[in-house]
């Protein structure tokens, strides 16, 4: 099963009022303990943290979200511990900086900390939600925020709802600080719609066995794990139950990546059997595949890039020109091979039923990537099969 890692970060220097660390710490493993789906979650603890242990702990845990309890100064700084448990603060920008190396994996961000929130925009720049509070905030409203957030994300809700059902659990505790935690959302994807992709997550399941619910808790669960903020349902059709979506291609590519690297087998008890792209450019995931399987896994950026750039320009200049040169037709075959230029790639398609009597198409494709792990002479290019392209 796909599991969330959490990686709870506390620090409560002995030259400053010592907080409930370990009440919050207890709450929020409780909830998630009691939770709908508490074997979806993985808590890990780093305590008494330096500021270098900060990205040790991210080294070693590989969290989606992390969590920071202790103190904040009012001009943004969070208070970190020295050799000798004593205050050491880091600047906002220092820990945006490196939030930005690890955007690929960590998709959330609570810094549960007095003042935090101008800590939380410089690293909202990088990851795709987080969470600061614009003033001082006390023991009581830190905790009773920590426990209704994980008590939403452990009901499959998305990191907003669970975000708006902590505020409310704030207020119904009659506190008054309710509106001190502030949710920042870097949402690239809806802006850029160039960048949008339709993809398909194909479930072991019939449409008897997953209601709406259900489906609600599976699309959040995905919106985690991606970090896609713009990610949404499309439509649900039956057999093995597809759940069509809409969503940033960075967030369909690190689903696809986590499908492949075997650690998104599962999401919420229902076995996952594919994630690909939209039923019209099925043949892409294929060609993908085959790419990988000839190049190795360690170029798979650089093939991901080669295939985004593939899928911008089929419908507007690839179909054409192979439909007025070949027709319809089933299968086509394509080699891949290095161009002079630094990233360029030329694909070249033919039909092999006419080898002989209708030429090749060749294509320029251009990546922003330095490295080209094809090769350079046509003649070692591998074939490759085009299936249902038309």
């Amino acid at each position: 099963m796909n599991t969330v890692k959490i990686l709870f970060l506390a620090a409560d220097p002995s030259d400053t009022v010592q907080l409930r660390l370990l009440q919050e710490l207890r709450d929020i493993r409780e909830k998630l303990q009691l939770a709908k789906y508490r074997n979806s979650f993985l808590l890990e603890t780093r305590e008494s943290l330096r500021p270098g242990d900060i990205s040790q702990a991210i080294f070693d845990v590989e969290p989606q979200i992390i969590h920071f309890s202790g103190h904040g100064t009012s001009n943004g700084e969070l208070c970190f511990e020295d050799v000798v448990g004593k205050t050491q603060l880091v600047q906002p920008d220092a820990l945006a900086d490196l939030f930005e190396l690890v955007a690929e994996q960590v998709n959330c961000v609570i810094l549960n900390a007095c003042y935090s929130e101008i800590q939380a925009k410089a690293i909202a720049k990088h990851i795709p939600y987080v969470v600061g509070m614009n003033q001082a905030i006390g023991d009581k409203a830190a905790i009773t925020f920590a426990a209704g957030f994980y008590k939403a994300l452990g009901a499959g809700r998305s990191f907003d709802d669970a975000y708006k059902f902590a505020c409310v659990e704030i207020r119904l505790a009659s506190i008054p600080e309710y509106l001190t935690p502030i949710l920042h959302v870097r949402n690239v994807a809806h802006s850029d719609q160039t960048n949008q992709t339709k993809y398909v997550v194909i479930l072991s399941a019939t449409i008897d066995e997953v209601n709406k619910p259900l489906v609600q808790a599976i699309v959040a669960h995905l919106r985690q794990i991606s970090g896609d903020t713009s990610l949404t349902l499309q439509e649900v059709k039956a057999g093995s139950v597809k759940l069509v979506l809409r969503g940033s291609r960075d967030g369909f590519n690190r689903l696809r990546f986590l499908f492949k690297a075997g650690k998104l087998n599962e999401i919420l008890g229902i076995t996952v059997q594919s994630v690909r792209v939209g039923e019209f450019f099925h043949f892409l995931a294929n060609l993908f595949n085959d790419l990988i399987e000839w190049l190795g896994k360690e170029v798979t950026r650089f093939l991901q890039k080669l295939v985004d750039k593939l899928q911008s320009i089929w419908a507007t200049q690839v179909r054409t020109t192979l439909r007025t040169n070949f027709g319809d037709t089933s299968v086509l075959y394509v080699i891949f091979y290095a161009g002079e230029a630094i990233g360029e790639t030329f694909m070249e398609i033919w039909d092999p039923r006419y080898y002989d009597s209708k030429p090749s198409q060749v294509f320029r494709l251009k990546t922003d990537l330095v490295d080209n792990p094809l090769p350079k002479c046509r003649q070692d290019a591998r074939v490759l099969s085009l299936e249902n392209c038309s």
